[in-house]
């Protein structure tokens, strides 16, 4: 192929795709804000977290770490919260433009990085042609659990869209020329997303990433075996990893000492009894639409329902219409004795295949349901915190849609009319995605105006981030309630007494109110001030405290600092200490890495050119 006709493949790949992603926005933004001018209940945690970490930076500037916020809770840790999105997309786009316009600009970004993230992935690792390729970056874009977490206010699910960015980068070829620099930089980029995956999403995405990562390198071992070299891949992934464990060294720490004080293990895990009903569930939550009457019979164990966003997996009925089509044509191949087909190497991948089946028997083995069972599950780390790991399911979905997009390539029937069947199935998929009936989300009621509100207010000069009150919100019979969007209080300068925080349990059970009440956040009572110390949260023994312990009268000034969102004095331990020094050294080093390369590759080209 011409160099002028490779440009115009790729200036047509690009405003294909291009369009696909402008469809896929234009769908699903009359959902931010839906038609009520609301989101998602779960903004009432994130759009307020959001509009804490913006009072942050405007009091601290950039590189002030931010260890704690007197928003939520009378004084609660913030870098140590597992669902702290501090350092994030989305926050760093609250600094510019307000948290409404970061939910839209995010949901954009991440989406086209999936659509192309899987686009590189078949075309560069599995060889596949430009209509495969496109098909199967849609199919990606366009999956359920995004799209709806996203939508219902889960935040965190957003760095699941890089999970086939980081595939790509670990298991591309390496180039002929400049093999040691092509492969320290797939390595620093792999160890930068899974970085941000693990200090944005580690309970909800990192672990599911590694597992399709595994997947995807067994495939090409199944599929591709001629080529694919394990040592290199292993190599790449233990470097990836190891950077990104570097990179996430500090809020690990720091989370996994938070974690330890309050391990949420009070409540049961959900899970399917029936192993067909099990099978039922997921099929009809990836090919169809979420099988809520299903969940409700057939999950057992749950302290609540599922609701429909954690059943919402879909990825259309359009890859496993191609699946069928391959398993026909194989089946015919087959009756009529034919011998067409891929060369036989002489090679059995039979490992790859079986540590393959292995991985993508695990969510289904997650999710089944025995009393044994269910006490082994909820004695392992991480997972002994979840009520539900029906999220598990994540992995199919990208699992899937490469079988499918294999299945174009390597059956010859399907391979000659890729083309009509990419162009049918795109069609197809936006088409569904377009006219499905999103009343559930349509009706979820957080009102985001507070927030933004506050955000412009601070914009503008007009107040100052402080808080200087504990309060809480109460019922028609003067109970306390607990609203989803209580922690708005913080617009107001008040931090919410009952805040929204799951770590201490959905109705707060776990919560240490001691002897915390609505009042002024400096007010003295036996010689403690009304708010909380969070640094006994974290580091309680350095500290000389108990979590939940408030500061004392001596520590005024302490207390003072934190509620003008000001840098405060507490003790870490070594480990926490040695984890900062981690941390910054290998984003560092990285950084310094990755500018020698653009260096290096800036001066080649000038010697090129003959500059």
């Amino acid at each position: 192929m011409t160099s002028h006709a490779t440009a115009l493949r790729r200036v047509g790949v690009a405003l294909a795709g291009s369009a696909i992603i402008a469809a896929h926005y234009l769908i699903f933004r009359q959902l931010l804000p839906n038609r009520n001018g609301r989101l998602g209940w779960d903004y009432g945690f994130f759009l307020p977290h959001l509009l804490d970490g913006f009072f942050w930076y405007w009091r601290n500037g950039l590189f002030a770490v931010p260890w704690f916020t007197p928003a939520f809770c009378g004084g609660m840790p913030k870098f140590p919260n597992p669902q702290s999105l501090y350092y994030s997309v989305p926050q760093l786009l609250v600094f510019v433009t307000d948290p409404l316009t970061s939910l839209r600009l995010t949901f954009l970004g991440f989406a086209a990085a999936g659509f192309w993230g899987f686009y590189l992935l078949l075309r560069g690792v599995f060889a596949a042609t430009t209509a495969t390729a496109l098909l199967g970056g849609t199919l990606f874009l366009f999956n359920g659990l995004y799209a709806y977490r996203f939508l219902v206010g889960h935040l965190t699910f957003h760095a699941f869209m890089l999970i086939p960015l980081v595939c790509w980068l670990l298991l591309r070829p390496e180039a002929l020329l400049d093999r040691a620099w092509r492969r320290g930089l797939d390595v620093a980029c792999a160890g930068l997303l899974l970085g941000y995956i693990a200090c944005t999403a580690i309970a909800h995405v990192l672990i599911q990433a590694l597992v399709v990562v595994a997947t995807m390198a067994c495939a090409l071992g199944v599929f591709y075996d001629e080529t694919f070299r394990l040592r290199p891949f292993a190599a790449k992934l233990a470097a990836a990893g190891l950077l990104a464990l570097g990179i996430s060294a500090a809020p690990l720490v720091a989370t996994l000492s938070f974690l330890g004080e309050f391990p949420r293990t009070l409540y049961p895990l959900a899970g399917v009894a029936h192993p067909w009903d099990l099978v039922a569930l997921v099929a009809h939550a990836l090919f169809w639409k979420p099988p809520e009457a299903l969940a409700r019979t057939a999950i057992v164990n749950g302290a609540w329902n599922l609701d429909r966003h954690e059943l919402e997996f879909g990825i259309t009925f359009v890859p496993l219409a191609i699946l069928a089509m391959a398993v026909i044509a194989a089946a015919t191949r087959w009756a009529v004795g034919s011998r067409g087909g891929p060369r036989d190497t002489g090679r059995r991948p039979w490992g790859y295949a079986g540590l393959a089946a292995l991985l993508l028997a695990g969510p289904l083995a997650l999710n089944y349901y025995s009393p044994a069972w269910h006490a082994t599950l909820k004695r392992v780390p991480v997972l002994q915190n979840s009520v539900t790991l029906i999220r598990w399911l994540s992995v199919y979905i990208p699992s899937v849609i490469l079988l499918a997009a294999i299945a174009i390539e390597r059956t010859s029937w399907l391979r000659r009319w890729r083309w009509p069947i990419a162009c049918a199935g795109i069609a197809m998929v936006i088409g569904i995605n377009a006219y499905t009936e999103r009343d559930f989300y349509h009706r979820q009621g957080y009102d985001p105006s507070t927030i933004v509100a506050a955000y412009r207010r601070v914009r503008a000069g007009e107040w100052t981030p402080t808080v200087t009150r504990i309060g809480v919100y109460q019922d028609q019979w003067g109970r306390e309630a607990l609203p989803y969007g209580r922690n708005d209080l913080i617009a107001a300068g008040t931090s919410q007494l009952l805040c929204y925080e799951t770590l201490f349990g959905f109705r707060m059970e776990r919560f240490p109110r001691k002897g915390l009440h609505a009042g002024a956040a400096l007010e003295m009572g036996d010689g403690v001030l009304n708010l909380k110390n969070p640094a006994c949260y974290v580091f309680p023994r350095e500290n000389a405290c108990a979590p939940g312990d408030h500061f004392r009268a001596e520590e005024t000034s302490n207390a003072r600092a934190l509620l003008e969102y000001r840098p405060m004095v507490f003790a870490a331990p070594v480990r926490q200490r040695v984890a900062n020094v981690v941390s910054v050294c290998t984003l560092s080093l990285t950084a310094l890495w990755l500018a020698l390369y653009v260096a290096r590759r800036w001066h080649r080209r000038r010697g090129v050119l003959g500059l």
